[in-house]
């Protein structure tokens, strides 16, 4: 198709965010971060508050059809399409692209800006740096091809039902996921296990049980130190932290790559389908993450941490263990304090827990089994959707495939 060349800067308005204290307490709206775009979908209930004046608040407001572009940091040129209206306003490390409706159509461009094609330019413009700067200016200076709106609001159409059958799949999997969680707080935080009432206290546990620790069910092992150089824009896949995203799964849109000679090396820090990942440090420490199956070898960095359980479906125990509340807040304020928090794999192996019987776990890994069987294919149909999306969007706007 012989659709126009045109910068982003022509059909766009920018701003810088809002300069604010983060709250973890309901002090004001919602406030948008760098951290909080970095990977996969904005979890909306991670983000923080923030204190705000109403001028400022109607300045800074996000609404729906807005971009917001990182501007500073590792993940610079990394984004995302405010596709719902929220109480939030944005962080300064942010830029925020207003579409001018009458040239474009914000879904079609947020979609675009989403994609690999404009991380690409970003890198192309960070010049390899690792921690990379851009400003407004820069980082609108993006040049692609514009069809004409209606043909925009056909594309935008085709690639929101992908999303629309994503997002789905994620609610499912926060069905599945609190289904299993709350089974689980019944049995080994209340107690309420089947035939409790029969069951004798003795030292504050029920009989047979034990106080232990977490080095009780599972080892942890780090995972591999690569170099700097070893890192390249495709290759083997290799999980950061940034790939732990905090809502029980492991992102994998966002990975960085090596070649095979230097995946050999790293072949004893490969992963599986199924495998438990814990963040050792940064804004998602002890967060952890179910690794469903993926097309490629995928290795492990150092600072992610891989549970090894000692018995067949411990894997599950862990996962709802760390996905409790109290847990994770005891793992923020054991490892608070620091600019860069971090929690050592001896340290979450001496976390300490009520051991139960290998006779209850294997009662609660038989009715929460088929849930996270069902959670791993649901990830997996999620991450081939995304895959198809991915390859479809260049195609539909390049005019390949023609609307």
């Amino acid at each position: 198709m012989n659709w126009p060349l045109i910068s982003l800067n022509q059909i766009c308005n920018t701003q810088y965010g809002y300069t604010a204290s983060a709250d973890d307490f309901e002090v004001g709206p919602k406030y948008l971060r760098i951290t909080d775009i970095a990977s996969g979908p904005i979890d909306w209930g991670s983000v923080p508050y923030c204190k705000i004046s109403e001028s400022d608040y109607l300045k800074y407001k996000l609404n729906t059809g807005d971009i917001v572009i990182a501007r500073t940091g590792n993940t610079t040129g990394y984004a995302k399409l405010i596709r719902n209206n929220n109480d939030a306003v944005f962080a300064s490390y942010l830029v925020r692209i207003k579409i001018k409706s009458d040239l474009a159509n914000s879904g079609y461009i947020g979609r675009l800006i989403e994609s690999d094609i404009y991380k690409n330019f970003v890198r192309s413009i960070k010049g390899g740096a690792a921690q990379g700067n851009a400003n407004a200016t820069t980082l609108t200076l993006f040049k692609f091809c514009l069809p004409p709106i209606e043909v925009q609001r056909i594309i935008t159409s085709i690639l929101s039902a992908y999303d629309d059958l994503i997002d789905t799949n994620r609610r499912r999997i926060q069905l599945l996921e609190e289904a299993s969680r709350l089974l689980f707080r019944e049995w080994f935080v209340y107690l309420r296990f089947p035939g409790h009432e029969k069951v004798k206290i003795v030292d504050g546990v029920p009989e047979g049980w034990k106080k232990g620790n977490m080095y009780d069910i599972s080892k942890v092992k780090s995972g591999y130190a690569f170099n700097s150089k070893d890192w390249l824009d495709e290759g083997n896949p290799v999980i950061k932290i940034r790939n732990i995203i905090g809502d029980g799964s492991v992102n994998l849109d966002n990975c960085s790559f090596i070649d095979q000679d230097v995946a050999v090396k790293a072949k004893d820090f490969s992963l599986k389908k199924g495998d438990l990942l814990i963040a050792m440090t940064g804004a998602t420490i002890g967060k952890v993450g179910l690794l469903s199956e993926n097309s490629k070898t995928v290795y492990l960095n150092q600072r992610v941490g891989k549970f090894i359980p000692k018995f067949e479906g411990a894997e599950l125990i862990l996962y709802c263990f760390f996905m409790s509340t109290t847990v994770q807040n005891h793992i923020t304020n054991y490892a608070g304090g620091a600019a860069q928090p971090n929690i050592s794999a001896s340290q979450i192996e001496s976390i300490k827990i009520i051991v139960a019987t290998r006779n209850f776990y294997n009662q609660f890994v038989d009715l929460v089994g088929p849930m996270f069987e069902e959670i791993l294919n649901l990830g997996n149909q999620n991450q081939k959707l995304a895959q198809a999306r991915d390859l479809l969007l260049p195609r539909l706007m390049s005019g390949k495939i023609e609307v």
